[in-house]
């Protein structure tokens, strides 16, 4: 029969353990007061006590004796447990549940730290995008990351917590920045945080015995408003960005030194901040202050930030696909090549880019000078690149954003690589395919508009419909005052009832004469005819041939 019980325990005294009569007193590490009976066994003593909690005994479907803990502490609540549990066998047995579901029903329950450590655990096994063969480790790091601090915040205990509303009013409280505290996140944040929930969702949906997914179709932000557009670099800035990288590092120690307050008691001074116009005396006073061997260290440090700016201006690299580019993939040769690896490229197919033979000679230069092996990294770059170019942008002179509110950032180099290939004359087809893009419109997006030749190609346009349209007109006027405006407009193919004179024009429309059918003549256009002459032509007998 079903019953419930507390376990006994037997255990050594406590130190801090009390004895009157067979009571035995003590108080348990987390400061709780407990009791227990006194039992001495050969010669040695020892408490004997019982749990705090009941724990329910039954028989489960398949005969087996089972002992669980209710978790309860009054014997009541622990006995309406144990009622459930003895229905849902009950219901196993009629064949209304099976094990499979009833066990399914308990993951619900369990803690949603241990489900999350579950499903990044499977996210890690599963096949990445294209041929990769897992899915990448920073993904993984970045939907951890996210899904912890949205369940967080939500108070999401378990699966049965999770709720559209809940996430509704989250998504609300990120939105309304109320104090200085308050996250400033764009929509796309925002965004990132609900998928990742909903993915998991997903998950639990499939292997977890969710009913359904609580946060499917729900209403994402709109993206579009927020996005901060590039713009691509003109050919002035480009070559002043690459002087700057290569000579920045040596001019940074060359900059002017100025004192802020010469009549004051305590000398207080700064360097003034790098200039384009001043940075080639800057780089002379650098190499003067500093030792051969820093000017050295730092001369190569700003030949490889001009190499990797180079790369990504002339083959569209994105900046993981640089920083993760290894020796191997680089086939020297007649024409040279990159043979991206399908683990960090971004669409995982393994893409070949094709290098120009100047920056390919390069790129053989700074690998013999390294002594590279071909399983070594080919350049260095920083994971904070984006924080260099700013700092080189300053120095080159070059504006963050344009009046248009288009910015520069590292994937404007990409930008920068359509753009220049559509102003070479590259056709849209072959740009898409150097871009390495599924989509033709998006390599279109990716060309900067305000770098396009508009007006020049508006002046290329033929001129001849233009000087016939003002020679015709011309002979026109002269047939008119010449009196031999029949003939004319004869010879020109219109005819002459068709255009009506100036005076004409001005007169009402119920006093010109418009064109009759009898009226057709052999050269020109002919009239509109009346619905009524067509019906009549139509009803009529055919002619015979």
């Amino acid at each position: 029969m079903p019953s419930v019980k507390r376990k006994t325990y037997t255990s050594t005294l406590p130190p801090n353990a009390t004895i009157r009569g067979t009571v035995v007193k003590w108080t348990s590490r987390n400061g709780a007061k407990r009791s227990g009976t006194l039992v001495v066994k050969d010669g040695a003593k020892f408490v004997r006590y019982q749990s705090d909690t009941w724990y329910a005994q039954y028989r489960d479907a398949e005969g087996i004796v089972r002992t669980v803990a209710t978790g309860c502490r009054d014997r009541d609540s622990a006995e309406a447990k144990l009622k459930s549990i003895t229905k849902q066998v009950d219901k196993i047995n009629a064949g209304i549940y099976t094990q499979l579901e009833v066990d399914s029903s308990k993951q619900l329950v369990l803690p949603i730290a241990q489900q999350i450590a579950d499903y990044l655990e499977n996210l890690s096994h599963q096949k990445g995008q294209g041929k990769r063969s897992r899915i990448s480790p920073a993904h993984i790091v970045d939907v951890t990351r996210s899904l912890k601090l949205i369940v967080a915040e939500c108070g999401f205990q378990n699966l049965r917590d999770i709720n559209r509303e809940v996430v509704q009013i989250w998504v609300s409280k990120q939105l309304t920045k109320t104090n200085k505290s308050t996250r400033d996140w764009s929509h796309k944040t925002i965004n990132s945080h609900v998928s990742a929930l909903r993915a998991f969702c997903g998950w639990a949906v499939t292997w977890r015995g969710m009913l359904k997914n609580p946060l499917l179709k729900f209403p994402m932000l709109d993206i579009g408003r927020q996005k901060k557009p590039r713009r691509a670099m003109t050919p002035d800035e480009l070559a002043r960005l690459l002087d700057v990288a290569r000579l920045r590092p040596v001019a940074e120690f060359g900059r002017e030194i100025v004192k802020l307050d010469p009549n004051g008691k305590r000398t207080a001074w700064k360097r003034l901040p790098l200039k384009y116009s001043d940075m080639a005396a800057a780089y002379e006073r650098g190499v003067q202050k500093l030792s051969p061997e820093a000017v050295a260290e730092l001369t190569a440090a700003g030949k490889e930030r001009e190499l990797i700016y180079l790369v990504l201006l002339t083959t569209g690299l994105r900046q993981n696909e640089l920083a993760t580019l290894k020796v191997r993939e680089i086939e020297f040769g007649p024409k040279p090549f990159i043979q991206l690896d399908p683990e960090n490229e971004k669409a995982g197919k393994g893409s070949t880019v094709r290098l120009r033979s100047d920056v390919a000679e390069r790129l053989k230069i700074h690998i013999s000078e390294r002594q590279l092996s071909l399983n070594d990294f080919v350049l260095r770059v920083p994971d904070q690149l984006i924080r260099v170019l700013d700092r080189d942008l300053v120095a080159a002179s070059i504006e963050k954003v344009n009046a248009k509110g288009k910015r520069l950032v590292v994937h404007s180099t990409r930008n920068t690589f359509a753009t220049m290939l559509n102003s070479a004359g590259v056709t849209p087809r072959i740009a898409q395919e150097a871009m390495r893009h599924s989509d033709i419109r998006l390599t279109q997006n990716y060309m900067d508009s305000d770098q396009m030749d508009v007006a020049g190609a508006v002046e290329s346009l033929p001129s001849w419909a233009l000087a016939n349209a003002l020679d015709s007109s011309r002979a026109l006027e002269n047939a008119r005052e010449s009196g031999t405006e029949r003939q004319e407009l004869a010879h020109s193919g219109l005819h002459p009832q068709t255009l009506l004179s100036a005076e004409e024009t001005k007169k009402p429309l119920e006093n010109v004469n418009l064109p009759r059918v009898s009226n057709v003549g052999v050269i020109g256009f002919e009239p509109t005819t009346l619905w009524s002459q067509t019906r009549c032509a139509s009803q009529a007998a055919p002619h015979p041939e």
